[in-house]
């Protein structure tokens, strides 16, 4: 896969957005664990 696709980042410590280097944001909702980058996906 690609280095700029989230799956490569999302579980690795500290992981960063590949695309703005922030840190990615993780949750459990509705029982699974979920990733995702705050600084491109807003929380609703």
């Amino acid at each position: 896969m690609p280095d700029t696709w989230l799956f490569n980042h999302r579980w690795q410590d500290g992981g960063l957005c590949p695309r703005t280097k922030k840190p990615l944001a993780r949750a459990e909702i509705g029982g699974r664990t979920t990733c995702w980058s705050p600084a491109r996906q807003k929380l609703r």
